[in-house]
């Protein structure tokens, strides 16, 4: 009988799985998809578009379509995306001075390795049907001061 007894032990913590208690970790993470906005006027508020209306006298010696830019404070910008357009706008004749002189007629392939208003390790690109340029930096993000340089 010690037999049988020993053996619905044996078979009792066979059928019975030991129990272990295993730590768990919690970790939750936050994330920002929404993008940064830059002011673009020194006016109360933030400004998110701005529009530059000139004549031919100030386009000849140069216009800076957005001199009053305000410093960011967003520190993840990595593109700068440029519209251009208005009832003033003639591809054919207008520049758009960043590097170089820009045609504004005709598509600029990506451009690596450019320093704009003192900022380098950039890189542009221009698609004509759209009037958009399309600046970027090519490693990391923009320093918030360099936006505004920009």
């Amino acid at each position: 009988m010690q037999t049988k007894t020993s053996q619905t032990k044996a078979q009792k913590a066979v059928k019975q799985p030991k129990q272990e208690i295993t730590p768990s970790i919690k970790h939750n993470v936050a994330v920002n998809d929404s993008s940064p906005i830059i002011d673009l006027d020194p006016m109360a508020g933030i400004q998110s578009s701005n529009s530059v209306t000139t004549g031919t006298i100030q386009i000849a010696t140069g216009v800076a379509f957005d001199a009053d830019i305000a410093d960011t404070t967003d520190t993840d910008i990595k593109t700068i995306k440029v519209v251009l357009g208005g009832a003033g706008l003639n591809e054919a004749n207008d520049k758009l001075v960043l590097d170089a002189e820009l045609a504004l007629n005709a598509d600029i392939a990506k451009v690596t390795g450019k320093t704009i208003g003192t900022v380098s390790g950039l890189e542009y690109s221009y698609t004509h049907a759209s009037k958009t340029l399309i600046i970027n930096k090519t490693s990391g993000a923009f320093n918030p001061a360099d936006v505004a340089k920009v």
